[in-house]
């Protein structure tokens, strides 16, 4: 009986070291990621998308208590260069010569440079306030989940630009979110062909700048 325990003794000991080297990976670097912003690409949407994109299982769009126009808005997928860099070095300790991990990746994105600010100008007068060449950002927001007090709510908010983007550079963990979805708030503008200048400001102080056309019906 004592042998026989002692020879399941000896394979449990094995069957451990096995899991322990197929779970886990020894490391001299742990490596995570480095994003920095170099252009963007607008994608125009129209009412069905914006009808859907501001539904709920709830309710439709057209319950949604915030104003938004419901015949344009657009995506801004922004483009990044992603470089894959060393976390930390080889310890010096004679004893853990190096980590032990899960992987030798960490999934965090930390950025090189972020978005400062957006601006949005217009090729005709926008309004009464806001001739040609002003920047008529306040009226365009940001479609998210999450409004005051970083509640749930029953329907997406609408965020400005100032507050999205006031934050400053952000780490992103799991993934990397490149994208963005804006709305016009102006529901009372005159109708008609638009062509829309986008500028966007890095902290780097680099602009980058894209025009999308818009037909307001």
């Amino acid at each position: 009986m004592k042998i026989f325990k002692g020879f399941f003794l000896l394979i449990s000991f094995f069957v451990v070291i096995l899991i322990t080297e197929s779970c886990f990976f020894r490391c001299d670097k742990v490596y995570s990621f480095e994003y920095s912003f170099s252009s963007f690409v607008i994608h125009p949407m129209y009412n069905e998308e914006i009808m859907l994109l501001m539904g709920s299982d709830i309710g439709g769009a057209d319950e949604n208590p915030l104003e938004f126009r419901k015949d344009f808005g657009f995506h801004i997928e922004f483009i990044a260069d992603i470089t894959k860099v060393a976390k930390n070095k080889q310890t010096n300790n004679s004893l853990i010569q190096s980590a032990y991990a899960w992987s030798c990746e960490d999934d965090t994105y930390y950025p090189k440079n972020y978005i400062v600010s957006i601006q949005v100008f217009s090729d005709k007068d926008f309004d009464e306030t806001h001739p040609v060449g002003s920047d008529i950002s306040k009226y365009f927001k940001i479609r998210e989940w999450f409004g005051p007090g970083d509640g749930f709510n029953l329907f997406p908010w609408l965020t400005s630009f100032d507050d999205y983007f006031g934050i400053g550079g952000y780490e992103s963990k799991g993934g990397f979110n490149n994208k963005i979805t804006c709305l016009i708030t102006a529901t009372t503008i005159e109708t008609g062909d638009y062509n829309f200048n986008i500028v966007v400001r890095l902290s780097d102080d680099t602009f980058l700048e894209q025009s999308v056309q818009a037909i307001l019906e």
